[in-house]
């Protein structure tokens, strides 16, 4: 477990940074969901404007965010959490958030 909020940025941005660099995915978009939002398909569109406001936005809150994490009782929550950071930062081309409903008698309907 990250000890700081400096390690917590530095595991975060190592992922993004390794998944951009290696990861393709060409399936993990919701284009029901999504598309939906805008009217469009950009289920191939890596969109580098969304990619900067993140980034920025992680920077300027990452102290705030390890707060958040260290909130979290287990090691599945904080990992789920860190995650879902990952897949703000990457997009869908580049992460996949892996979340599993395995083991759980109802999968949830709605996606926030």
């Amino acid at each position: 477990m990250e000890k700081n909020a400096f390690e917590f940025r530095d595991v975060i941005i190592g992922q993004v940074d390794e998944s951009l660099k290696f990861n393709t995915f060409t399936d993990n978009y919701d284009s029901e969901t999504f598309d939906a939002l805008c009217g469009q398909d950009n289920s191939h569109i890596f969109q580098t404007g969304e990619r900067i406001f993140y980034f920025n936005w992680f920077y300027e809150n990452f102290e705030k965010l390890f707060e958040a994490y260290q909130i979290f009782s287990n090691m599945a929550s904080r990992d789920i959490f860190k995650r879902l950071i990952c897949y703000r930062l990457a997009g869908h081309h580049s992460f996949r958030i892996g979340a599993s409903y395995t083991g759980r008698k109802h999968r949830p309907e709605n996606r926030l």
